[in-house]
């Protein structure tokens, strides 16, 4: 974009609700970087895959900025910088974000048959890198094996709603409905029971419960090196969805559950004091139309006291699925949503000077990761179109984190748990996989580890 002078003109972009306690946070091994791979059947050829990149940089405009620090707040600025396809020679999930450094919050890597997308959290979640990796994908094997990009699932979608703060399209701060948010069915419903504003002492009473509540954590010890490495497992789909209606439950409450079921396990019998809190991220996407590829997730807490175990599986399944069912509703992702993009939208905190936003959101982020004993991350069913999915073997999925993430997606027969961590763990995830093989379940196991 050129202006009548001849000189260019930068865009800048706000940081979205989620994304603004991120460089606040980052930390060491904690880079806050995920990485989505593409597995295909065929060796990728990187000339192809840096043509790939071009053009999806002209699909979504967001990622052409670096991150810099403002009076109030980080926002991202555009940059000239060009991204350049790099072969991948280990270090998964390296820093993207450096304090100081003007660099793309985001990499494009190839080994073999691999197309791996690594992404500063910041400026995107797992659904919007996904996105972007599936453009990538699409405008590779377009060129290379001349399929149709009209059935992309995206390509309907412009810049400006991949890159859309949908966080700030959707808060709603006081009763009434914003007008691209308005069920006309709900009309009456509205009017005779308005919608109850969220207030100041609410907010930080839900900042105060994470605080306060002390979850399980589990005892790992930081690699030497502090370099991440993974750790993944590959499930038939098909397998893992026959045993979740065996139990007669979804595949999340599933997998969940068997989470928590070996984190049981291999507790300490002092530790069972302190309830399993797993936090489990969502799609907002699922609930409010959205084409944006930033950030625009929530996250529901489902917590379990070992001391309800009875040795069973059904003992954690119901009220796992419980929860799932009570905070999977319209209405309390609405009221989740709004309370944490109050605080954002404050007006007493948003005069808070930068360098003391930054020291009271890493305190606020220590005391809160109390309240967590780990993540599960389903980025779900992974769709191409259907001249596309013949060339793809699998997708996989790791997050860098505080406390143990696991990411499961899957494509077509293939399932992939994914853990990627600088910290030495080796009970809880070999219990977990053995509750698969156990039921019967076939495992592919693939590690960076030389003695997983």
């Amino acid at each position: 974009m050129r202006a009548k002078n001849g000189k260019r003109n930068f865009n800048w972009y706000r940081l979205d609700n989620a994304a603004t306690i991120m460089p606040s946070t980052t930390r060491g091994p904690d880079t806050r970087c995920f990485r989505i791979t593409c597995t295909l059947k065929e060796a990728v050829d990187p000339n192809i895959l840096q043509h790939a990149l071009d053009r999806v940089m002209e699909e979504f405009p967001h990622l052409q900025t670096v991150l810099r620090k403002g009076l109030f707040w980080y926002y991202f600025d555009e940059t000239q910088e060009k991204p350049v396809v790099e072969e991948d020679r280990g270090g998964i999930c390296r820093a993207l974000y450096v304090p100081g450094r003007r660099s793309l919050l985001f990499r494009v890597l190839y080994a073999g048959s691999q197309i791996s997308l690594e992404m500063y959290h910041a400026i995107a979640d797992g659904t919007g890198g996904l996105m972007i990796l599936k453009s990538l994908v699409l405008h590779y094997l377009s060129e290379k094996h001349g399929i149709s990009l009209e059935q992309a699932v995206e390509g309907d979608a412009s810049a400006a709603q991949k890159s859309d703060d949908a966080f700030a399209r959707y808060y709603q701060k006081g009763s009434a409905p914003k007008v691209h948010n308005f069920d006309p069915a709900d009309a009456g419903k509205a009017a005779r029971h308005p919608k109850e504003q969220p207030s100041r002492k609410k907010h930080r009473r839900q900042w105060a419960q994470f605080a306060l509540q002390k979850a399980y954590q589990i005892p790992m010890e930081k690699d030497f090196s502090l370099q991440c490495h993974y750790l993944e497992a590959t499930a038939k789909t098909s397998e893992v969805r026959a045993l979740a209606a065996k139990n007669k439950t979804t595949i999340g409450v599933f997998v969940v559950s068997v989470f928590i079921q070996s984190l049981i396990e291999t507790m300490r019998a002092g530790a069972a004091r302190h309830p399993i809190v797993i936090s489990v991220p969502v799609n907002l996407r699922q609930y409010f139309p959205s084409r944006t590829a930033r950030n625009f997730f929530g996250v529901i807490s489902v917590a379990y006291r070992p001391g309800d175990y009875d040795g069973t599986l059904e003992s954690i399944l119901r009220p796992v699925a419980q929860q799932f069912s009570e905070q999977l509703t319209r209405e309390a992702i609405e009221k989740t949503m709004n309370g944490y993009s109050g605080l954002v939208h404050n007006l007493a905190i948003q005069a808070v000077p930068l360098f003391l936003k930054d020291i009271g959101l890493s305190r606020i982020t220590l005391l809160t990761r109390r309240g967590t004993t780990a993540v599960v991350s389903n980025l779900g069913a992974v769709r191409l179109p259907e001249e596309a999915a013949p060339f793809v073997d699998r997708f996989s999925a790791y997050m860098t984190a505080p406390r143990l993430q696991m990411c499961i997606s899957s494509f077509g027969e293939k399932m992939v748990f994914g853990v990627v961590t600088a910290y030495d763990e080796k009970a809880l995830l070999p219990a977990f996989f053995r509750k698969f093989t156990g039921a019967g379940l076939s495992l592919e196991i693939g590690s960076s580890d030389f003695d997983a």
